[in-house]
């Protein structure tokens, strides 16, 4: 853990310094509060320390923060100090410790002084000084899962998709990222999107010494987002060789469940095909409802060791046989919302998960659709409202080939060529159906387009465009960005 001190060294000037420097009757106390302003939590265990301005290699004073993250240093003497804290979040953050300067008087019996981290923005524009956008930031460290120490060398795979709105139409694309692991282990991936998933992977360098062809030392492909409204995300990465199961297929990785002491009735392990990695590692954990009941018969897997267990009556599920290193793990249950988080499975322990499971599906009361003919899908319909912006075959026919690009082009509200999440990713619907796959134009015959609508303002989007949450009625799937509209003659004719 790095000092807040500086290196000056003793001399017999410094001894008689201190020897100078010894309580007086003015005393002060110190008082604060320390804060994690990245997590909004405080400082529990941080260590406070005063170090005086003009003889630092004094024993100072110092104080440790409670559960609060509260402080109180008393007999304090008047002086100037280097006031600061160190915290073990400070060396998994790569930070050097939060350092100001603080005048004690002898006038004030009693000082609060706080000490807190930079914002999330403030320290994410600090490591990534040459980017002005609005991007994130995702630090963290690469560690060898077998040892627990930090990997020297290595690199940091960060990879998004995208929509690309160009002149052949609409397409996706992958976006990827690369960051160097430094010989501490840390690394810093600037540029990264906040408004989606993101998918990231670690690979080490590994020895090549008396290898001719050495295991690849990886960690999985795992699935991060960033918090709302906050541009760093810190994720530490484990690693290890790729492991290969060899054996005959229905071999190797296991899945078996906790019983937890409940009566479990028929075998509830469910083995997938033996995926290519494979290793020593074992994870545990429940599945838990909203109310707090458990979640029975929900399904646990972990796609690249080919492993799937049951999570039994209690909720609680086991799998053993996994690849060392950080996976992302899946839940699926019928009723709630699918699930995915990552896991760090280590050689010295047990990786445990626990997934609080939301979104139960409820009944609702029968109602009635009525269409008008000619118009199933209500294009016409909105169209008439005004909301949004609307292009018929009729127009896309005058504008040259029939093409969704074409369309496109001559919406005030996209730009061509504009690639979304550095400036924004639309929603795409095709026949009211929203699709993520493949060149819209390459799906779409241009004389089978009948119309397509661009919305622009989150608060336009109707709500079968959208999902419910938000205040409008309907959150646009796009974050805010642009929803287009696609449909077919079978639609609009």
């Amino acid at each position: 853990m790095r000092s807040i001190r500086t290196a000056d060294t003793i001399n017999g000037a410094a001894l008689l310094a201190l020897l100078a420097f010894t309580p007086c009757d003015a005393q002060v106390v110190v008082t604060g509060t320390v804060r994690d302003s990245l997590t909004g939590k405080p400082f529990a265990g941080a260590q406070v320390e005063l170090v005086p301005v003009t003889s630092p290699w004094m024993a100072g004073f110092s104080a440790r923060s409670d559960s609060s993250g509260r402080y109180t240093i008393s007999d304090v003497v008047p002086g100037t100090y280097h006031f600061g804290f160190q915290h073990p979040r400070l060396d998994s953050l790569g930070m050097d410790p939060v350092v100001r300067s603080l005048e004690v008087r002898a006038s004030r019996a009693r000082i609060t002084a706080d000490l807190a981290l930079p914002t999330a923005r403030t320290f994410a524009r600090t490591l990534c000084r040459a980017r002005s956008d609005n991007s994130g930031v995702l630090i963290g460290r690469v560690i060898d899962a077998r040892d627990g120490q930090p990997v020297v060398r290595g690199t940091v795979h960060v990879r998004w998709g995208t929509v690309r709105v160009a002149d052949d139409g609409v397409r996706n694309e992958v976006v990827q990222r690369t960051a160097q692991v430094r010989d501490d282990g840390r690394f810093i991936a600037c540029g990264v999107p906040t408004d989606g998933p993101i998918e990231v992977q670690a690979v080490a360098n590994p020895p090549t010494h008396g290898q001719t062809a050495p295991l690849r030392i990886t960690s999985g492909n795992v699935e991060l987002t960033f918090d709302y409204d906050t541009p760093l995300r810190h994720r530490d990465l484990y690693v290890a060789p790729e492991e290969r199961d060899t054996a005959a297929t229905g071999g190797g990785a296991s899945a078996d469940v906790a019983r937890a002491g409940a009566a479990s009735t028929a075998d509830s392990v469910s083995r997938l095909a033996r995926g290519p990695r494979m290793g020593s590692a074992r994870m545990t954990g429940r599945v838990i409802a909203e109310n707090g009941r458990p979640v029975r018969a929900a399904r646990i897997i972990v796609r690249e060791a080919g492993a799937e267990g049951i999570s039994d009556t209690t909720g609680a599920f086991r799998l053993t046989g996994l690849p060392l290193g950080t996976h992302t793990v899946e839940m699926l249950a019928l009723g709630f919302d699918p699930m995915r988080t990552a896991a760090d499975l280590r050689a010295d322990r047990d990786a445990i998960v626990t997934f609080n499971a939301t979104g139960r599906v409820r009944t609702l009361t029968g109602i009635t659709v009525r269409d008008r003919a000619g118009d199933p899908g209500g294009f016409r319909q909105r169209r008439a409202r005004g909301l949004g912006y609307f292009v018929d075959a009729d127009q896309i026919r005058r504008w040259g080939p029939p093409s969704l690009g074409n369309a496109l082009a001559m919406s005030p509200m996209l730009r061509r060529g504009m690639t979304g999440r550095g400036g924004c990713t639309p929603t795409i619907f095709v026949d009211g159906v929203r699709i993520e796959i493949g060149p819209v134009d390459e799906v779409l015959v241009g004389m089978d387009i009948g119309g397509v609508e661009v919305y622009a303002n989150p608060a336009d989007v109707p709500p079968q465009f959208g999902s419910p949450g938000s205040r409008f009625g309907a959150l646009p799937l796009s974050g805010g960005c642009s929803t287009i509209v696609v449909w077919t003659k079978a639609f609009v004719n």
